[in-house]
């Protein structure tokens, strides 16, 4: 029962012991050849899939700290518009948009007084919330089409808080016996979509030591068999996440273990 992992997990004294197979493997991580650092994250995510028999996730390290400074709408014409952002960093953005209705200058102005209030010292990653919310309620009343600006700020956001993300044994999950009918296995490929892994981590309060998330725990609607283990990394470049995606009957003890070698890697 589900109750029974969760004791288990909880109380799990005996400490995993790498077999000569694990660390042969493991070995690659540190003699290959990589290109990029996505090609080094794709290789730890697919070994790291070999030794589990699941499907691993490896979020790219990033700044936990960048924060917005300040956004700005030039308007460029009636009908385009150039979006700054400015970091706490001292990074610019900017991305020019199409719009399929005319603004004005007092358009724009309004916009931007609204931006002013709302976008100074704001986490990027959250900053989605602010447009959604309090940005969007108002500018309604004061905008005509402020949904296009709202589009905007959203393209914009999304396009530079986007997270890499490597995935080793994507299929594991799919070969599972737990995911025993067609509608689950729809939901665990849109799982495996690069959003919605990001969005779930998200939501999951991850440490560096190991987190551990089973079956309805997860929040996953129809797919209450699978079990999340995941653990925070840090470099220079920031924090990222690894994690492992299995069945409930996974070897909590070995993919903790395992997880945990990546990490230190």
């Amino acid at each position: 029962s589900e109750k029974g992992y969760r004791y288990y997990v909880d109380y799990i004294k005996k400490e995993y012991e790498l077999t000569n197979n694990d660390n042969e493997k493991l070995k690659e991580l540190i003699s290959g050849d990589y290109v990029s650092e996505d090609n080094y994250l794709e290789k730890n995510a697919i070994i790291l899939s070999d030794l589990t028999d699941c499907t691993a996730v490896i979020l790219a390290p990033t700044k936990t700290d960048r924060r917005i400074n300040k956004i700005e709408v030039i308007l460029l014409s009636s009908r385009s518009i150039l979006v700054i952002l400015i970091t706490n960093i001292g990074e610019v953005f900017q991305q020019n948009y199409k719009l399929d209705a005319d603004f004005t200058e007092n358009d724009i102005a309004e916009v931007n007084k609204l931006l002013q209030s709302y976008f100074y010292d704001v986490d990027m990653a959250t900053a989605h919330v602010i447009i959604h919310g309090e940005l969007e309620k108002y500018l309604k009343t004061r905008v005509n089409n402020y949904d296009m600006i709202v589009v905007a700020l959203n393209r914009l956001l999304q396009h530079k808080i986007k997270k890499t993300v490597a995935l080793g044994g994507k299929y594991n999950l799919l070969k599972q016996p737990d995911i025993d009918n067609v509608e689950k296995l729809k939901e665990v490929v849109s799982l495996l979509e690069d959003d919605k892994i990001v969005e779930l981590l998200d939501n999951n309060e991850v440490t560096d030591k190991p987190s551990i998330k089973i079956g309805t725990e997860l929040k996953l609607g129809n797919i209450d068999d699978l079990s999340l283990v995941s653990s925070s990394y840090n470099t220079s470049k920031g924090q990222g996440v690894i994690a492992v995606f299995g069945p409930k009957r996974m070897d909590y003890s070995k993919i903790m273990t395992l997880i945990a070698c990546v990490r230190d890697n």
